[in-house]
């Protein structure tokens, strides 16, 4: 059976749309696996719907808060509106603090340049993710 088969005799619950927050906490998973897959040790996970921090992680030089935007493909993930809030928070001050966006599509999305609208994100179906670098959020101020 093909993919586009699959997609087509999915359950009524496969075809259910993915949740703003369930698509936030998995922008946030997958931002996670990845700064773990360059060898960041996590250390807290905040996958709630617009935490912030979204993570905290360690490389060898001290512990990281890492601010998370997610977005649904063709739209762009961007920094929070209240960044400088976020940097100058007493809590977090005397840590590094840096901004993640990710963007994701489903994982038969098309990715036609001139599209104004995605494929809605699904229950049971994979995603795709774009993830931007880490950006510290002082050159964001």
């Amino acid at each position: 059976m093909s993919d586009f088969d699959a997609f087509i005799n999915s359950t009524p619950k496969q075809r259910e749309e993915m949740s703003d927050s369930e698509v936030f906490s998995a922008g946030v998973n997958i931002v996670a696996r990845k700064l773990q897959s360059k060898g960041a040790r996590l250390l807290q996970l905040l996958p709630e719907m617009n935490s912030i921090p979204s993570l905290w992680i360690s490389f060898s030089d001290g512990a990281s808060y890492i601010a998370v935007t997610v977005a649904r493909f063709p739209s762009e993930a961007v920094p929070p509106k209240n960044i400088l809030e976020i940097s100058e928070c007493s809590a977090l001050k005397p840590h590094d603090g840096f901004w993640v966006g990710v963007s994701l599509a489903h994982e038969f999305e098309a990715f036609d340049p001139d599209a104004s609208e995605g494929l809605p994100l699904m229950k049971g179906f994979g995603l795709l993710s774009m993830i931007g670098e880490l950006i510290p959020l002082a050159e964001l101020e």
